[in-house]
């Protein structure tokens, strides 16, 4: 049923989000499983998922260079340009989205061209 497999999916996005706030090593474990590919997928799920995977994504982008680049390889930016045009979208998604967006622009090397084209045009 939907109402269960939402659950499902809302609790799994929520221990991903405890994993990749954890040690670097937690984080290195979820992207070699490819748990950000599902997370940003997650991100066309309700608002409560959603907001979920938002977190997840959030903690992995902020953990290394490599994760951030590893989430912007797999199609974040335009994910994140997607929600900011959603009607619906609430404060704590768009606080989420906004943070995202902070942690994919900062460190060095900052993010490739080819993304930052992406998130200005």
């Amino acid at each position: 049923d939907r109402v269960e497999e939402e659950e499902v999916a809302y609790e799994a996005a929520w221990a991903m989000t405890n994993l990749a706030g954890g040690e670097v090593h937690h984080c290195a474990s979820l992207l070699a499983a490819g748990c950000h590919k599902t997370l940003i997928r997650l991100l066309r799920s309700s608002s409560k998922v959603a907001e979920q995977a938002l977190w997840a994504l959030g903690n992995i982008t902020a953990t290394s260079i490599e994760a951030r680049d590893e989430v912007l390889e797999n199609g974040i930016v335009d994910k994140l340009l997607d929600i900011l045009e959603r009607p619906v979208a609430t404060g704590t998604v768009l606080e989420y989205v906004c943070w995202i967006i902070s942690n994919v622009w900062k460190g060095e090397p900052g993010p490739a061209a080819k993304f930052v084209r992406i998130g200005v045009t």
